[in-house]
């Protein structure tokens, strides 16, 4: 790996780790979704959806979805 793709690399996962960071109390609002799934498409497009940014982005999506089930699971158990 050269330089320059260490260094993108390392400026997708700090992207990637702003978004989660972003977005990490998900809430039902649609348009809460909305600005993270544009937020999201924002970041693939920087970086020309290179595989690892698309796999990086994925994950996040999906730790936020996971959150998300996690913290309505507790507010249904609650009611």
């Amino acid at each position: 790996m050269t330089a320059a793709e260490k260094q993108q690399h390392y400026q997708i996962t700090v992207d990637c780790w702003r978004l989660l960071l972003k977005y990490q109390e998900p809430v039902s609002a649609q348009e809460y979704w909305e600005r993270l799934v544009e937020d999201a498409r924002k970041i693939a497009e920087r970086y020309e959806h290179l595989r690892f940014a698309e796999k990086t982005i994925l994950a996040v999506l999906e730790e936020i979805d996971r959150i998300w089930r996690k913290n309505s699971g507790e507010i249904n158990n609650r009611i």
